[in-house]
Order: structure tokens, then C-alpha cells, then sequence
């Protein structure tokens, strides 16, 4: 631990290691305090050998710290493990599901899953594209390449699983706004979990094109549209976005809360900011490699 006069101080966490850089409160004269942001483990230090003295892993609760899921906070030894049961659970009740997951998962399998979602959506969407007769594939929001297996292999299927990894990155990063705890790894960890609404809904969108493209109009023949149908199939389409739009929300916006121990609103913002974040990025990223495969 160092500091200094101005009651500024580093203090490294016995616990989890996560560093705290700020003012500490004093219990006694020779003994001050602070609360890791990450864990909530009370340090107690000696402010003027700069040692930790003693460590109290969330044993004394702190009134000034907001805790949304007070145990997440209790030690357990469990060991990482893939449950896929958590997987239909996060649709339906998403925070129980994550609260549950938060000690039997890691990062790793978090990403694992991202990877698996990340192919999952691209080849549908590529798919969708090949089917509806699309000569293009989008990627980020608004940009679109040319439609082909080396397309997907190369460009839409690293970026979709590599925004994904950085929207849930960002997303803890931004939980400090918060106060939250900017657990990186835990939140990625828990996304992996989050990827099923999506998917279903990439899937839905799919088999809704395939059931229509026979009656497809021609937009060459402006007499031969039926204006009907078309409004009828932009509803379903637009509906399914909607319901894709939202659930998403909420499943991602509780894996960011619980991950951060913020609230399922704040969680909710965290995430659709990142998102914002990341797809505006990607749009101009994707500028130039688009302008040059044209």
C-alpha cells in the first residue's frame, strides 16, 4: 500500500487483487479502512507503515456501499463448469439465472459461448442473405460487404464475435458510472449465457424470409405489388425485430447487473451505451475495408 498526506491512497486487495486508488476512512487514529469495489472485502491498513494489517472478506456489512446482490459476495470454491440448463433459463428468468451462474462460470466458457453464438447468427445470416437473394451481407450497422463464404469466414464472423467480447467489456467499464464494480472478466462470463435470445430471433427472422420469398414481389413491376402482403410481411418482420430488440435488452441488461452489482436499469444502460459505442465504431472501422471490395 503506498499514500500520503492527503489521504490518498493504493491499496491492493488481499482478496481478488483489484487495486483501490482514493481516500480511505479512519476507525482509529493508527488504523484506517477501505472497502474493495470489486469484492467488498473490508481491508483494514496502518496509514502510516502503509501495510495491510487484516482483511475481512464481506463479514461487516458497509452502509455506504449500495449492494444489489449481497451474495454474490460470499466465498465459494466452485469449479467452472457449462451448464446448459442456464442457457434456456437466462430467456425466461434471466437475473435468477445469472445470480445462480455467477459462481460455477468464467470467462472462458463465457467466450466460448460468444464464439458459438457469434457463428451461430453469422451463418444464419449469411444464409437468410443466399435465400432472399441478396448479393450483400451486413456488417456493424449499416455497412455491408459483398455476400460469400470468404466474407463470413474472414470478416462478419471474427467481427460479430469479437464485438461481442468488447460490448461486454465496455459494458463493465461503464458500470463505474454506476458505482459499479468494472468486472470485465465476470460480465463477459455471464454474456456467454445471454447469447440464446438473439439467436432464436436470428432463426425466427430466417425461416420468416424462407416462407416468403416465393411470393416475393417484383419491385421491378410496380403493378404487380400487393401492397397488402408487403405491409403484412414488413409487420412480422418488424415485430420480430422488436421482440429481439427488447428481450435482448433485458437478458444482456441482467448479466450486466448482476456481473456489476448495479441495478437491472442501470445494467440495461450500461449495455445498449456499449452497444451504441461499438456499432458506431464498427461503421467507421468497416468504411474503408468496405470501400475497398467494392
Amino acid at each position: 500500500m503506498q499514500g500520503n498526506p492527503d489521504n490518498n491512497y493504493s491499496v491492493k486487495c488481499p482478496y481478488c487483487e483489484t487495486v483501490h486508488n482514493g481516500p480511505v476512512s479512519y476507525s482509529f487514529p493508527d488504523q484506517a479502512y477501505v472497502y474493495c469495489r470489486k469484492c467488498r472485502t473490508k481491508i483494514s491498513i496502518n496509514p502510516d507503515g502503509g501495510e495491510v494489517i487484516a482483511y475481512d472478506v464481506w463479514r461487516e456489512p458497509n452502509p455506504n456501499l449500495k449492494m444489489n446482490y449481497p451474495g454474490l459476495y460470499e466465498p465459494k470454491n466452485e469449479t467452472p463448469r457449462f451448464t446448459p440448463s442456464h442457457l434456456f433459463k437466462a430467456m425466461y428468468k434471466p437475473k435468477e439465472a445469472f445470480v445462480e451462474l455467477y459462481h460455477i462460470t468464467d470467462m472462458k466458457i463465457g467466450i466460448m459461448l460468444l464464439i458459438i453464438f457469434g457463428a451461430l447468427s453469422s451463418i444464419i445470416t449469411f444464409l437468410a442473405n443466399q435465400i432472399s437473394g441478396s448479393n450483400n451481407i451486413a456488417v456493424g450497422l449499416g455497412g455491408e460487404l459483398p455476400l460469400s463464404w470468404v466474407t463470413l469466414a474472414i470478416i462478419s464472423l471474427p467481427l460479430a464475435i469479437l464485438t461481442s467480447v468488447i460490448v461486454s467489456w465496455l459494458s463493465a467499464k461503464i458500470s463505474e458510472f454506476f458505482k459499479g464494480r468494472n468486472d470485465a472478466e465476470k460480465t463477459i462470463a455471464l454474456m456467454g449465457y445471454a447469447g440464446m435470445p438473439g439467436f432464436i430471433m436470428g432463426l425466427a427472422s430466417s425461416i420468416v424470409i424462407a416462407a416468403n420469398i416465393a411470393q416475393m414481389p417484383d419491385y421491378s413491376d410496380p403493378a404487380s405489388l400487393d401492397i397488402g402482403a408487403l405491409l403484412a410481411y414488413a409487420a412480422v418482420m418488424g415485430a420480430i425485430g422488436l421482440v429481439s430488440l427488447i428481450w435482448g435488452l433485458i437478458v444482456s441488461g441482467c448479466a450486466v447487473s448482476v456481473a456489476n452489482d448495479v441495478s437491472f436499469g442501470e445494467g440495461v444502460l450500461c449495455y445498449f451505451g456499449a452497444s451504441i459505442i461499438v456499432g458506431i465504431a464498427t461503421v467507421i472501422i468497416m468504411i474503408p475495408v468496405v470501400l475497398l471490395m467494392i
